[in-house]
């Protein structure tokens, strides 16, 4: 079944996500300001699969710290 708007604001509201950020975004501003553990404490978006989510956000963190490592 495809998420609905109603199911995004409750998403966007248990995250704190008052702008309306999409999840990669969300993603974004909680590394810059929290690193990993803040990325972590992202609940799975609506319409997702929760193991996919996992492994997204492993992928994310991944990409993130081998990035800051090669300059």
């Amino acid at each position: 079944m495809p998420a609905t708007e109603r199911d995004w604001k409750n998403w966007q509201d248990i995250n704190g996500n008052s702008e309306g950020l999409s999840p990669t975004e969300l993603m974004n501003i909680r590394y810059r300001h929290g690193r990993a553990e803040a990325v972590r404490a992202i609940t799975c978006p609506p319409g997702r699969d929760p193991q996919t989510w996992e492994d997204q956000i492993q992928n994310f963190l991944v990409s993130k710290e081998f990035g800051h490592r090669v300059h």
